[in-house]
């Protein structure tokens, strides 16, 4: 038991519960199986899901169909901020606590945050810290939001570095044939020239992706080399080349039913 933080061994024994498991920890964390339902009790009325979405946001049907779900089936319930409100709300940065509408967040859900037009101002950066730095479950985490951006996508598609995480060749070999060929455009990326010349001389191979998500953000075939040649290096470095996709064309008879 000494070797299991406290705050671990209660959660780990929570779980237990949750799927029906007993074992000799929940003895040892809790005195009686009363005191382990009233703390699974509190919990659940006390936990707060905190929606980080933009301002105006279109997007809700689907998030309100979660945040229904949470509530409706586990008794959880949601709270919807942008990230400028929780920079403003959150002044009191003496703990590690995260708080909408004076409750503590539990799990910091972001449906924004992807995109730079999301942080127009320092209320956001700050808010974005405040999640971040807090004690709150982040889905994702800084790592994955990461792993999502262009740049680090093309940084793993180089030679050797897959190879630095993932030691089976036959798995590495597996994961290698689902990746494009990627160019960085940065001036500091040393296939950036190489990039360009098969952008200009086959631009109908490749797409132009930004760091951004979701469409209407790509360039594709002949757009290509005027949107190179009209940006400067800073702005072209924000920029990966990757190599397009063509899926395979498959013709169908719609029938419509009007009866």
């Amino acid at each position: 038991m000494e070797a299991i933080p406290s705050a671990f061994a209660r959660a780990l024994v929570l779980y237990e519960y949750k799927c029906n498991i007993r074992t000799q920890l929940s003895k040892e964390v809790f005195d009686d199986e009363r005191q382990l339902k009233a703390e699974l009790a509190r919990q659940k009325s006390s936990t707060l899901v905190l929606f980080v979405v933009q301002p105006d946001e279109r997007n809700i049907a689907d998030q309100r169909f979660l945040e229904f779900e949470l509530l409706s089936r586990y008794g959880i319930r949601s709270v919807r901020k942008t990230l400028a409100a929780i920079g403003e709300e959150n002044q009191d940065r003496s703990d590690s606590i995260l708080r909408a509408n004076e409750e503590e967040v539990a799990i910091s859900y972001f449906r924004a945050g992807y995109t730079p037009d999301d942080y127009p101002n320092e209320s956001c950066w700050l808010g974005r810290e405040l999640i971040e730095s807090s004690r709150s479950i982040k889905c994702p985490d800084i790592a994955t939001h990461l792993l999502g951006t262009k740049k680090v996508q093309q940084y793993l598609a180089k030679d050797g570095v897959v190879e630095k995480y993932i030691f089976d060749d036959e798995a590495v070999r597996r994961i290698r044939a689902t990746f494009a060929t990627q160019y960085g455009l940065g001036v500091h990326d040393d296939d950036r020239e190489l990039g360009i010349a098969a952008a200009k001389a086959s631009p109908e191979l490749f797409v132009l992706k930004p760091q951004r998500e979701g469409g209407g953000n790509n360039i594709f075939g002949a757009g290509i080399p005027s949107h190179i040649e009209s940006m400067d290096d800073s702005a072209l470095s924000a920029f990966v080349l990757q190599e397009r996709f063509f899926p395979t064309v498959r013709y169908f008879l719609l029938y419509l039913c009007l009866f």
